[in-house]
């Protein structure tokens, strides 16, 4: 369907979006063809003199305020491929999947590798 934002709408919200907003949208929400969150260009790092947040720090704090909904990070040069009911993962770098945990505060950090099946999440 697309890439970049173009993957990132693809799910309930714009929220996992890496971009920042220069005006205020109407709303946060997206085209919901997708039951899960993508996350575009993921990466996890923190730059020497960057004093913001990291990737995985901006991703649980969406994870614990939308409690339930599952993110799928996608780093560069990877895709999720749907055919047939099947939801797999292509890439040669390693993704994540954040789900929720147990309590709204619990959130679950688990790496995703190329073939991996995540027909679940649909």
């Amino acid at each position: 369907i697309g890439w970049s934002a173009g993957s990132n709408i693809t799910g309930p919200t714009i929220g996992t979006t890496n971009d920042m907003h220069i005006i205020e949208p109407k709303t946060l929400n997206a085209l919901g063809i997708l039951p899960f969150q993508i996350n575009p260009h993921y990466i996890n790092t923190k730059q020497d003199g960057h004093n913001g947040e990291t990737r995985d720090q901006r991703l649980e704090e969406f994870s614990k305020l939308n409690y339930g909904v599952p993110i799928v990070a996608l780093p560069e040069g990877s895709a999720l491929k749907l055919e047939k009911d099947v939801l797999q993962y292509i890439g040669e770098q390693p993704g994540v999947l954040f789900t929720s945990g147990e309590d709204e505060q619990q959130v679950l950090k688990k790496e995703i590798m190329d073939q991996d099946d995540l027909s679940f999440l649909m």
